[in-house]
């Protein structure tokens, strides 16, 4: 029975943060999980999915021997998780930082469906776009032979 859609939601992390086994949540109240759960969740998650949980926690059929030591690594993996993710908002931080300093980033950004991943990619990949005197060259360094069907009067589709 899965109660959360993702592992890493801010509710599933919330009671994972508990670090209670199946058991342990089984005994716990329906208020005192809701009340844990309002610690980082302010709404979207209510009492049916305490219900759904504890539901999910008495059905379970899972070992208890060793408990202690699935709690540990529980712990270990998600202070792993969080460290990972506070990697990832420091390298966010310094990725903006850095988009701030190219010229050319606000004009990539302003068409639609290119985003900040992949203006950085675009930029880390070609450097500076002043070294280039003509577009064909960044089309050459991305390794695309770019060919336009065209003859006498007609002008075709340019195609890769």
């Amino acid at each position: 029975m899965k109660v959360f859609k993702k592992w890493e939601g801010k509710a599933a992390l919330q009671f994972l943060r508990l670090y209670a086994l199946p058991h342990e949540i089984a005994n716990f109240t329906e208020d005192e999980l809701l009340f844990h759960l309002r610690k980082s969740v302010k709404r979207s998650v209510g009492a049916n999915k305490i219900r759904e949980l504890k539901q999910a926690a008495i059905q379970s059929i899972g070992l208890r021997q060793g408990s202690e030591m699935v709690k540990m690594e529980l712990k270990t993996l998600l202070a792993k998780y969080n460290l990972i993710q506070k990697e990832f908002e420091e390298l966010d931080g310094k990725i903006d930082c850095l988009l701030d300093e190219i010229p050319g980033v606000a004009q990539m950004l302003a068409i639609k469906g290119v985003g900040r991943d992949t203006v950085a990619g675009f930029f880390a990949e070609v450097g500076d776009l002043r070294e280039y005197t003509h577009p064909l060259q960044i089309i050459k360094l991305a390794g695309l032979s770019l060919k336009e069907n065209t003859s006498g009067k007609h002008k075709g589709k340019t195609t890769i």
